[in-house]
Formats: C-alpha cells, structure tokens, sequence
C-alpha cells in the first residue's frame, strides 16, 4: 500500500533552516555591524590587502563572473568583499558559488546543490591570502580547487569566526593547524555525501582548540582512524549544530564511556555510521535537540528507543529509518508537540498507526507535517489518520496494512 501526499517535508527543511538561521545570526552578529558599515564610509582597503587578492584572483578561472569587479584601488568596493569601517582592513570574503540552489522546495533532501556547474571558481586557494589578518569570516564553498589540499596557512588566520569550504573539491588530509583558531564558530568542510573520503582526518583531538565553536559538519569526511573522536566532541560545550554523516565513525562500546554532549545541541546528524547493535545512553539524553538523523546507523536488531521521545519533545525531525528496529510504534510518538517530520522507513515496526499516533488529544494531530513509514508491517491505518490537520507527506508503501483506506 502506498499513500503519498505532496513530496515535501516542509518540517524537516523549514526546522534546519531556522537552526541555522539562529546561528547565523548569533555569529554573524560579532563583525557584520563592522563590516557593513564599511559600505557607506570613504574606508579604502589597505595596499597589501588588496595585492594579496589580485594574487588569488590570478590563480583562478572565474566562470561565474564573481571576480569581474575586482579592477581599481578600492577592494573595499569589490563584489564579495567587506572591510572595517576604521581602517580598511578586510573582514570579510565571501566567495561562495552563485549558482547554488536550495532543494528544500524541490525534493526531500536538505543539502543545497549547484544549479549548473559552468558558475564556479577553478583554480588553488594561493597563499597570499595569509595577508588578511584581521578577516574573521571567508565563505569558499561550492567551487572548484581541483583536489588541491586545504591550506595549512589557514590555521595562522588567527580572527577567523566562520570558515566554509564545504563541496570545494578539495582532497587530502585536514591539517591540524585549523585548530589554532580559537575564535572560530562556524566550520563547515562537509562533502554533501557525492564524494566521501576525498578529505580525511586521523584525528579529532584538534578540536579541543576550537572551545567556541557552535556549527562543525565535518560530513562525507572519513574518520575511520580516528579512535576519540567521541570525547573529542563530548568537548565542545557550545556546539549547536553537529554533522558526522558518512564518516565512517570507528565504534565505541556504548558501555565504557559516559559522555555529555552540549546541552545547546540542537542539529545532530550522524547517519550513515556503523554506531554498532545498540544505541548508547549519550544519544537518549540530548536535552534540547530538534533535529536528530540516525538513519543507516546501527546494525542487528534494535528496538525503537523512547527515551529519545521522553527526553526530547522538542524534536521536530527524527530519522531513524534503514535500523532494522522492531516492535511496536511508540506511544509516546504523539507527545511530540513541534512541527514534526518523522522518517522511520525500512525498519520492522508493526502496530497500528492509530494506536501510536491517533490520541484526539495528543498535539501532533497539529504538528505532524511528515510521516514516512515505507518497508515496515504496519497492520492497521484507522481513521484516526484523517485527525492530522497539516499532514503533508505520508508513506505507507511495503507495509501489511488490511481493510478500507479512510
């Protein structure tokens, strides 16, 4: 039986997008009144500076026009360039692809992609760009640095806030320096999943140099040899947002560590690791997560963990599906009381939907925009279904569902 209702889920994307939006904000906060004031005063960027651009302008192939405004004295005044409002100094460098899109309205995956790919920077990071000292945010990301290593000189950039080189083709291992930045908030190197382990890291302990940090993806990056990388994580008291997915995490005896993770984790992703055959007591207890993927996570049969639910009914998107989880849909699914997106497809779940979900009085008859439940033996649907007022998506194909459909 197969029951499908638009191809969107609206709170899977909409609750990733104000996760970030929140950071981005908290982050952005710290050098953007700087920066952008920068546009209305007379301030000329320094000499070295703008030397230092035009050498890293040099090494690249510039398909997608972004550099063209990169002519005459004032850097200050170039497209993707901000500098301070006092003496010029460059703050800011965003040079991220034109040509990404959002497929949140698209199809169900959240990660952007490129809209065409004739729109990107090809070419080398030069190292001229160590002559930015006071930048405190550089945005690369989606472009073309043609398997080139990420520069160690990064790590000597030492006002860095934010640094994105997520999807930029770059390959080899994360150098170590990158921990010396111990303002930073925002890192981003993920892979978006199209070429996992082109990057790779032996370990993690670098992180415990980044204290501030409050947005880390590190998906599609291997992590195979990196034994700690758990304490490693356990670390970072103000993260917010943490993605590890398809990173080939080495197991951890969910028995022989206790760990804390920050209680302002909000987005955790770590689908597509081998997490082992039972689900640790570090991953029930995440006080203030919204956003949970464990998707393609754990191997053997589990059963469905409801201490998650108890523990966090702020949860607005859970992902549990490709487990082989068993036993019966949870009750306790419709104390979920945000706009909710749950993915529990392929597993071994049986029961009745109306049983787990139908309370008349339950707030998810208001909150559940998205529920896929593909591949599992569901036995009965109830007309408890037609009670889910937003209900935007439902999945129900594979499953041993009898009677009338309501």
């Amino acid at each position: 039986m197969r029951l499908v209702h638009n191809i969107i889920p609206m709170a899977s994307s909409s609750t990733a997008s104000m996760i970030f939006l929140s950071f981005a904000l908290s982050v952005f906060s710290t050098f953007e009144r700087a920066s952008c004031a920068a546009a209305f005063t007379n301030a000329t960027c320094i000499d070295r500076e703008r030397e230092a651009l035009l050498k890293f302008k040099q090494g690249l192939i510039d398909n997608s026009s972004l550099l063209s405004s990169w002519v005459g004295d004032d850097c200050c005044s170039w497209k993707g360039v901000r500098c301070s409002e006092r003496k010029g100094h460059i703050l800011k460098l965003d040079l991220r692809s034109p040509c990404v899109v959002s497929t949140y309205a698209i199809a169900e995956s959240l990660d952007p992609v490129l809209g065409h790919g004739n729109c990107t920077l090809i070419g080398h990071i030069h190292p001229s760009l160590i002559e930015l000292q006071h930048l405190n945010y550089l945005d690369l990301s989606w472009n073309d640095f043609s398997y080139t290593k990420i520069p160690e000189f990064l790590g000597s950039l030492s006002n860095l806030v934010y640094l994105n080189l997520s999807n930029a083709w770059l390959a080899g291992d994360i150098p170590l320096h990158l921990g010396n930045l111990s303002h930073r908030q925002y890192l981003d190197l993920n892979l978006n999943n199209y070429d996992v382990g082109l990057l790779w890291v032996e370990s993690l302990e670098w992180l415990s140099g980044l204290p501030t940090l409050k947005h880390l993806d590190l998906s599609g990056i291997s992590a195979r040899n990196a034994q700690g990388w758990l304490p490693s994580m356990s670390m970072l008291s103000s993260l917010q947002f943490l993605g590890l997915a398809y990173c080939q995490l080495p197991k951890v005896d969910p028995a022989a560590l206790q760990v804390n993770f920050s209680t302002s984790l909000e987005f955790l992703d770590l689908s597509d690791n081998n997490l082992g055959s039972v689900i640790p007591n570090w991953l029930l207890n995440l006080s203030s997560i919204t956003h949970l993927d464990l998707s393609y996570s754990f191997e053997g049969a589990i059963s469905f963990p409801t201490e998650i639910i108890n523990n966090n009914k702020q949860l607005a998107f859970l992902d549990l599906g490709h487990n082989s989880m068993r036993g019966e849909l949870p009750k306790n699914l419709s104390n979920l009381c945000h706009r909710v997106a749950l993915r529990l497809r392929f597993n071994d779940l049986t029961g009745d939907i109306s049983a787990a979900l139908g309370n008349p009085f339950s707030c998810l008859q208001n909150t559940l925009r998205y529920l896929d439940l593909m591949e599992n033996k569901i036995s009965r649907l109830g007309d408890e279904i037609g009670y889910f007022k937003n209900l935007e998506y439902i999945d129900l194909w594979g499953n041993s569902i009898e009677g009338p459909i309501p």
